[in-house]
């Protein structure tokens, strides 16, 4: 259809086209489509539409642009039992003068996505459209073949504006842990330089990023989500929040989101992220917990999966997981920056071990557990706050490299035969203290490392390292 600014509206039903474009009818607000069986492509973008048509009988509609909609406010998911495989949904607000300057528009924005073009493209100021997509619906159109792919962005209209100048396959790929837990130059000095982990492949992404408001609606979405980034965020004071179960997620990025107190929250006997691989956690300065029990212990499937940790910069962080979480599956874990953090496993108030419980939590517990990278944790006093289960088998545990743990006064007790020493890398006075305290069975598990010629023992030395 040519482009005409003055159409208000659109009706047609009982017709066997194949493509049908209105783009760039500025006024059209209202639209009636039926009966419209052999429809493919259907192109409403620069309208002024304030929902999305109910597609739901047309069975061979592969392709659905919605791009410059900044009307749109509702969308009949409830409705829908497929959804097609290219849908392109974005809220931004264009100005243009005809078809061709907002398609030569689109396509500078998004050269170089043909290899990624059969996705769901979700761009909103307000999350409120994904009100009417609840979890039990959303697994529902997932386990029919739809939503198999989507990148869903939930943002101001300024940080969508910048998203626009970056391809797909850029926004959609996960930060990786070096980048976004060592910022400062100097605790980029001090980490080593083989702390990359590699980025994950995911296929179901969504990102927040300094929205307007509270993103409320997102907790059907994210239950088929497989990895989440907010970022920039006033409003969320925890994910659990979000969606409390988060089944499928694999990979976690937080960074600068001033209300989060908690991460998760345990309100019930179900599993929490029994997916997640890998957690990337950037100054969140009010942070006080990773996990809080609430009346509920973490079954064993709670992060299960769980591979990589890292968290920086979190100043009120005091403890992160409770000791009755087993981790099988961790092998790095990273911590930097986070000054008032006194314990990384604390004891938790709602489990008791029995003798089965003890057996296998030895066998399990950090069974996986490499690398133990500690920077600037002035509190620390040890690794688990009270061992209850006795000494740890942790057989693959290979280094703990530590700067700046002046309180550091305990290991993790080892049990059981090992292959290899755990190496010990830390100021040269730390690490004489601890040997100092241990005994002759438990310091038969470490292997102390010379004094690093960087490090320094000094107390005006090491005050200044820290404080700046």
């Amino acid at each position: 259809m040519n482009q005409n600014k003055s159409i208000r509206s659109f009706s047609l039903s009982d017709s066997s086209i194949t493509l049908l474009s209105l783009c760039g009818c500025r006024e059209l607000a209202n639209i009636y489509l039926k009966g419209l069986k052999e429809l493919e492509d259907l192109n409403l973008s620069g309208t002024a539409i304030t929902e999305i048509p109910d597609v739901s009988d047309f069975s061979r509609l592969r392709k659905l642009d919605l791009l410059a909609v900044p009307h749109l406010r509702r969308a009949p998911w409830h409705k829908l039992d497929y959804i097609p495989k290219v849908l392109n949904l974005d809220q931004c607000d264009f100005t243009y003068t005809s078809i061709s300057d907002f398609n030569a528009q689109y396509c500078k924005n998004h050269q170089g996505m043909t290899e990624i073009m059969d996705k769901v493209c979700i761009r909103v100021t307000n999350s409120h459209l994904f009100h009417s997509l609840s979890s039990k619906h959303c697994t529902h159109l997932f386990n029919k073949g739809s939503l198999q792919t989507f990148y869903v962005l939930v943002a101001s209209s300024e940080k969508r504006k910048e998203a626009l100048g970056t391809s797909l396959s850029q926004t959609m790929q996960f930060q990786s842990f070096e980048q976004s837990c060592y910022k400062d130059d100097k605790l980029k000095a001090l980490a080593p330089k083989s702390l990359l982990v590699q980025q994950m492949q995911c296929s179901r992404h969504v990102k927040i990023s300094s929205t307007e408001r509270y993103p409320f609606g997102l907790e059907g979405i994210l239950e088929i989500t497989e990895s989440l980034s907010v970022e920039d965020n006033i409003h969320i004071s925890s994910v659990s929040d979000l969606n409390p179960r988060l089944p499928v997620l694999r990979a976690l990025q937080i960074e600068e989101c001033h209300k989060i107190e908690s991460l998760f929250n345990a309100t019930s006997e179900e599993s929490v992220c029994s997916k997640l691989q890998n957690i990337s956690v950037a100054h969140l300065p009010y942070m006080s917990h990773l996990v809080i029990e609430k009346g509920a212990y973490l079954l064993g499937e709670s992060f299960g999966s769980l591979k990589n940790l890292h968290l920086s910069q979190c100043q009120r962080l005091k403890s992160i997981f409770p000791d009755d979480v087993l981790l099988p599956n961790l092998e790095m874990l990273v911590i930097t920056g986070c000054s008032s953090l006194q314990t990384v496993f604390y004891k938790s108030g709602y489990y008791t071990f029995d003798a089965d419980t003890i057996k296998n939590f030895r066998e399990n517990h950090l069974r996986s557990l490499h690398t133990v990278r500690l920077y600037l944790l002035p509190q620390l006093v040890h690794i688990h706050e009270q061992q209850r289960v006795g000494a740890l088998l942790m057989e693959k545990w290979r280094t703990l490299f530590f700067r700046g743990c002046w309180g550091l006064c305990q290991l993790p007790l080892l049990n059981g035969s090992r292959g290899q020493k755990v190496f010990i890398d830390g100021e040269g006075k730390k690490c004489n203290t601890l040997k100092a305290q241990m005994d002759p069975e438990q310091l038969s598990y470490y292997e102390f490392r010379p004094k690093p010629p960087v490090a320094s023992t000094k107390d005006t030395v090491k005050n200044m390292i820290f404080l700046k």
